[in-house]
This record gives structure tokens, C-alpha cells and sequence, in this order.
């Protein structure tokens, strides 16, 4: 997914719902040059703060720090999952098997899942979300898991994320990443479902768990781990997850590839809360997968340039607005 594509589009393709993607094309190329710094500083800054919010509450020993400290580090959580993201497109780091070993050991292993396991599936969606949602694995998953299925009645919704925030969803949510993590298929030397591990990321993952296992054991670690890691990745990070993912495309038509997929103009505090890395601009990442998360600010006001995009781009004003936001789009009374 990382070649722009370049060849002029049928003038039938607006008629088609299509956006005609050569208009930009030569800029979003120019866009889409990866700066390894800005990877590299991301995933640095991420983990400084999970590092600086549990250094905070266990230096404390105040139930207040711990209960702010799960929440800062769940929505950290869910800033690794982004970068992972980016990570499948091989746009976080130039080297390809550079991006893919530093992504797994800094960002999917620590979460519980692998970046060769994920990739297939995300490039997938991007291949069919629009053109052929059936075979979307994206789409497929919704149709059989009522939750994820949108909009909803107010009490629905509030319930589904109160679930979330309390971790009951969890064991829903695993069902969803289970198919991602490496371990399930560690021992196979045979494809399952297309995929195995190779022998050198059996061993990375080996080296990654065995470090992990030896740190807990020689500090005596594990309350921390599972009060700190466990905890926010079963609540916070469920809950922002589920929020992010259904403003992409919940509650949207699919007559015009403009407004089968949703662009967010978050407030500040979202940012840091539900959209990291520029991840709410969803709908310039649909058309342009080649540019990496810091230029997708400079992507989106290239498209509003084109009358076209300006007519049919859903964008949305933040995700929180309980009268004009995301949330009250994939909301509805029964």
C-alpha cells in the first residue's frame, strides 16, 4: 500500500463515487517520504509517558495517582496500537525489516499481538472496504458481532462503553485480536489461515517474552504489571479502541467513497484522549495510505482545496459533542 498510484482516473469516476485520487496524487507523493526521527520520537514519547505515569503512582502510593495513571496509560495503549498501524503500512521507519522488528518489540508485542499477523488483515480493509465490503475482514467481523454494529440507541451505546470502561468487554475484544497475536500459531511450522511465524521472529518473540518474564521476576513486579499494563489495557484502551473504530466508518454511507469512511476535527483534549498520532483523519489515510501519520495535517488541507472533496468529505466536528459530533452520529433514538 505504500505506491501512490499515479494514472489517471476514468472522468466517469466522480460519477462513480470515486475520488479521483490523480488530482493529488504528485502531492500526496511528496507527503509520503518517511522521516525515521518523527517515528522514533512518537514511540519515545508514548512510552516516557506510561513511564512517567507509573513512576508517578507507585512513587505516590495514592489510589487517586494509580486511578489517573490507568487512564493515562490506556489511552497510551491505544497511541502504540496507532503506530502499529502505520507500522503495517511500512511507514514508520524507511528500512522495511527495520520498521517491521522495531514495531513488534516496542509496540504489538508489548500488546499482546504481531505486526506480521495484523498487517494482512488491515491491508485487506483498505483492498475491499469500499470497492467490495464482503470481502472486507473488517466488515465480515461486524456482521457477526452485534456490538460493533452501529448506530445504536443512546442506551445501548452508554452501555457498550460503560462494559468497556469496566472491562466486561474484554473477553468480546480478545475474540477480535486474538487472530493477531503470535502465540496462538508459535508452535506451527505450517501456515494456519495463511500465516506462521518465521524462525527469526519465533526467536524475537522468545528474546521479547523471556526479558519481559525476567524483569517481573527479579523486581517482583507482577502487581505493578497487571495494575498497570493489565488493568488500562482491559478498560481505557477497550473504551478508546471502541470509540475511535466506530467513528471511521460506523453510520456511514457507502454511495460515495467520500463519505464511506469519516475524518474527525477533534478537540484538544480528544487528541490526547481518543485520536493520537493524527488518527482522525481517517478519510485522507483511506485515499492516500502511502503518508505517514505527521503529514496527514498537511494531506487534509491539500484535499479541501479540491471542490470535490470539500462537497462530498464527511468530516466531522469532534467526537465527544453530544449534539453535532461523532458521537451523536452513530446514536439514535429507537
Amino acid at each position: 500500500m505504500s505506491d501512490i498510484q499515479t494514472d489517471q482516473l476514468p472522468t466517469s469516476d466522480s460519477a462513480r463515487g470515486v475520488f479521483p485520487k490523480a488530482l493529488c496524487a504528485e502531492d500526496a507523493r511528496a507527503l509520503s517520504a518517511i522521516q525515521n526521527w518523527r517515528g522514533a520520537l512518537a514511540i519515545l514519547f508514548q512510552w516516557s509517558v506510561i513511564a512517567t505515569a507509573a513512576f508517578a503512582a507507585i512513587w505516590s502510593e495514592y489510589w487517586l495517582v494509580y486511578a489517573l495513571a490507568v487512564v493515562v496509560i490506556g489511552t497510551r495503549q491505544h497511541a502504540l496500537a496507532i503506530l502499529v498501524h502505520d507500522a503495517a503500512h511500512h511507514r514508520l521507519f524507511t528500512g522495511r525489516a527495520f520498521n517491521d522488528v522495531a514495531a513488534n518489540l516496542t509496540l504489538a508485542y508489548p500488546l499482546g499481538f504481531s505486526l506480521t499477523r495484523y498487517r494482512p488483515f488491515h491491508l485487506d480493509h483498505h483492498r475491499f472496504s469500499y470497492s467490495d465490503c464482503r470481502k472486507d475482514p473488517e466488515w465480515r467481523y461486524i456482521q457477526n458481532n452485534p456490538d460493533w454494529q452501529w448506530p445504536k440507541s443512546p442506551r445501548a451505546a452508554g452501555r457498550i462503553i460503560l462494559m468497556d470502561l469496566l472491562g466486561l468487554n474484554i473477553l468480546s475484544l480478545w475474540r477480535l485480536l486474538r487472530q493477531f497475536s503470535p502465540w496462538f500459531i508459535f508452535l506451527h511450522t505450517q501456515a494456519v489461515d495463511g500465516e506462521s511465524l518465521r524462525t527469526g521472529e519465533r526467536a524475537l518473540l522468545l528474546g521479547f517474552a523471556g526479558t519481559v518474564l525476567a524483569a517481573l521476576a527479579l523486581t517482583n513486579g507482577w502487581a505493578y504489571f497487571a495494575l498497570l499494563w493489565l488493568l488500562p489495557m482491559a478498560t481505557i484502551a477497550t473504551a478508546v479502541f471502541r470509540l475511535r473504530t466506530v467513528a471511521e466508518h460506523a453510520g456511514l454511507t457507502e454511495e460515495h467513497e467520500l463519505r464511506s469512511t469519516r475524518t474527525v476535527l477533534p478537540a484538544v483534549f480528544e487528541r490526547f484522549l481518543v485520536a493520537p498520532c493524527n488518527v482522525n483523519y481517517h478519510l485522507e489515510h483511506h485515499l492516500y495510505p502511502s503518508v505517514p501519520f505527521y503529514n496527514l495535517p498537511k494531506l487534509h488541507r491539500r484535499l479541501l482545496a479540491e471542490p470535490e472533496f470539500r462537497r462530498n468529505a464527511h468530516i466531522s466536528r469532534m467526537y465527544t459533542d453530544l449534539k453535532g459530533g461523532v458521537i451523536r452520529e452513530v446514536t439514535q433514538r429507537d
